[in-house]
């Protein structure tokens, strides 16, 4: 049963981390959308599974009209992404090896969380997009990274280390082997594989230990490693890697070093261990390469806020987890109508606070023109009498000099009369008869 089980999970894993060997159907994007999301494919209808998916990423769904399309849309967002724009995968594995100099392999929602928890203190609410997009600018401000294509030699060299125990014992033909990247590889300044970056590899024979000292053996294959925006890249245990590894053979343990012998790269290019009884424990570090020289991209930082792609998406109520469809309409029924009595109610209350600020100042404007007309009554008052008062002083001061001006005529009267009286004359008249 386990060797099944254990076939099944190897042929799963082939086209894990979304690497398939024919074109995804749309099924198959899904799946791979969901496996990155919420750590596992989701069961129901497709179509209410991508609306679910829709709203987790974008906070509501997209106006495409058909699901290829809204899928497409989804699986590129989330696992391809563009050089400008890399995927929601590739954010968060730059997001946690910035933060943390190494990668995880769980949800993205369980890593949002986390790197949430790390940065803020908090978890945040939000679409998964505005999420991650919030988190870069709190850790990036200025700068974001982005996608270069590059050229990987296919002599890189670089250290892995087990992720699981494997050993004579417990480990069977078939059974996939987790290993992780132990440090940063870069090509050109340009990061490809960050510490942590996940490889698998297979189990290709157990030979239990026998009597009369026949000892067990263990042969394993590592196949491939996922880079830094999760694309896979063939590996293999080459003469490069080879010879690293026999000069660093203590590192595997005193009890398998002696015992390591190291297979041909045509045939299986992995590791052959023999020893009456081989294990291997978790942590074990060794060395493989690049199979061949293969394109492949990674992430570098470059000046510039990050900045999201808008979608043309529609905003609703977001579903819950094992929700029914029909049950989330429902309760986005009975949300809109409480959304719609709360807002009635609150423009009742701002209507009745807004008459009543307008009472108040309508009041306020009155006692202020009455006062003012009161102001006007008492200043037109004054200046009346103030007018009246000037009158009185000018008819005063005329008077006074037509006064002035009569005594003076008198005066030059009486003179006139004066001097008429001292020089009059006899007057003669003369007749002719």
């Amino acid at each position: 049963m386990r060797k099944i089980w254990a076939a099944t999970v190897a042929a799963c894993l082939l086209t894990s981390a979304w690497s398939f060997a024919a074109a995804p159907t749309v099924a198959d994007k899904a799946a791979a959308v969901e496996t990155a999301v919420y750590g596992q494919e989701q069961t129901g209808a497709l179509l209410e599974r991508v609306e679910q998916a829709e709203r987790t990423v974008y906070g509501g769904t997209l106006r495409e009209e058909g699901l290829a399309e809204q899928v497409d849309s989804l699986y590129g967002d989330v696992i391809i992404g563009e050089a400008n724009e890399p995927s929601l995968v590739t954010k968060l594995n730059t997001l946690e090896w910035q933060l943390h100099n190494e990668i995880s392999h769980v949800a993205l929602l369980t890593r949002v969380e986390s790197l949430e928890n790390s940065v803020y203190g908090e978890v945040k609410q939000g679409s998964l997009r505005e999420r991650i997009g919030a988190l870069e600018v709190s850790v990036y401000r200025n700068r974001h990274f982005e996608l270069r294509e590059l050229t990987m030699p296919a002599n890189t060299v670089f250290p892995i280390r087990l992720e699981e125990a494997v050993g004579t014992e417990t480990s069977q033909v078939g059974d996939v082997v987790n290993f992780s990247v132990a440090t940063d590889v870069f090509v050109d300044d340009v990061l490809v594989l960050p510490r942590g970056a996940k490889g698998e590899g297979v189990i290709t024979k157990v030979k239990k230990p026998r009597r009369f000292g026949r000892q067990g053996e263990l042969e394993i294959s590592f196949d491939q490693v996922f880079a830094i925006d999760d694309q896979p890249i063939a590996t293999v245990l080459g003469p490069e890697a080879k010879e690293k590894l026999k000069r660093e053979a203590a590192a595997i343990g005193a009890s398998a070093a002696g015992a390591m012998i190291l297979g041909p790269i045509g045939l299986v290019g992995g590791l052959f261990i023999r020893g009456s009884e081989v294990e291997m424990p978790a942590g074990t570090e060794l060395y493989i390469q690049v199979q061949e020289a293969v394109q492949t991209h990674g992430v570098v930082a470059v000046d510039g806020a990050p900045q999201m792609r808008e979608k043309d998406i529609v905003v609703d109520s977001r579903q819950r987890a094992g929700e029914l469809n029909a049950e989330s309409k429902e309760r986005a029924r009975e949300k809109t109508k409480s959304d719609l009595k709360e807002t009635k109610e609150q423009v009742a209350e701002d209507t009745a606070d807004v008459r009543e600020e307008a009472a108040d100042k309508a009041e306020e404007a009155k006692d202020n023109l009455a006062a003012k007309a009161e102001e006007v009554k008492e200043n037109a008052s004054t200046k009346a009498a103030d007018l009246q008062e000037e009158a009185k002083e000018k008819a005063a001061e005329v008077k006074d000099r037509a006064a002035e001006k009569k005594d003076e005529a008198v005066v030059k009267i009486e003179k006139i009369e004066e001097d008429n009286d001292e020089e009059h004359l006899p007057v003669v008249v003369i007749r002719q008869e």
